[in-house]
């Protein structure tokens, strides 16, 4: 299951680092490990538009790479 995958990369991510200080290095680590994921990405995920969407939400516009 993707989510299953995804929720498991981000999990070896954090897991690495003893302790985060606060949510906003929680959000960094989450999202690296996002933009890491998405390069290995080779097949065009079912209901893109749906996640882009929640990701600009979490991230905001200025950090999602958006294609015209």
């Amino acid at each position: 299951n993707i989510i299953e995958n995804i929720n498991r990369i981000i999990r070896k991510y954090t897991k690495t680092k003893c302790s985060l200080p606060n949510d906003q290095a929680v959000e960094k680590v989450v999202y690296l490990a996002l933009m890491q994921i998405a390069k290995k990405w080779s097949q065009p995920q079912d209901d893109w538009a749906t996640m882009l969407v929640n990701f600009i939400d979490i991230f905001g516009q200025d950090r999602c790479d958006v294609e015209s």
